[in-house]
């Protein structure tokens, strides 16, 4: 696995302040991922959280509503990763740490913190970003479409 509880890389912190500030935590299932599947599974829990806190904050009306706005890309030649949205500008906290990782109880004794660590310290440094908040900036495409975007060298 690329991705796993035991290596504390498969949370995120994120923001859309159009409708809410205060960031929110969103979790990718623990496996070994090609940069597409990751990809596809970040766009997952995004469009999925930002859905669920839409409707939570009365935005939304029906619990079923979807949220579609947000996309993951990765470039393999520039070996990069890209996070879209294309309705909404957001913030990926990177800088922002989770406390609720839980490992195997067996190796609680030699449980570390990866967060402390200059490298592979949770899952933004596997997506190639440094340990801060990434304001997503606009971007006007030939088509004229507004598209939110941030994009970080992988390191993948």
């Amino acid at each position: 696995y690329n991705v796993s509880d035991y290596l504390q890389n498969t949370k995120l912190w994120f923001s859309v302040p159009n409708y809410f500030t205060e960031p929110v935590e969103i979790a990718v299932p623990a496996g070994c991922y090609t940069p597409a599947d990751l990809c596809s599974a970040l766009a997952k829990q995004l469009n999925e959280t930002t859905a669920r806190r839409l409707y939570m904050l009365g935005v939304y009306v029906s619990p079923l509503t979807t949220y579609t706005q947000f996309s993951v890309a990765y470039n393999a030649i520039e070996r990069k990763f890209t996070f879209h949205s294309t309705q909404d500008g957001f913030i990926l906290w990177f800088d922002r740490r989770s406390t609720t990782y839980e490992c195997d109880s067996s190796l609680s004794q030699h449980a570390f913190d990866c967060w402390k660590m200059l490298k592979n310290w949770g899952l933004g440094y596997n997506l190639g970003f440094y340990k801060c908040a990434y304001e997503a900036v606009v971007v006007t495409p030939p088509t004229g479409v507004k598209s939110a975007t941030g994009s970080y060298d992988s390191t993948l």
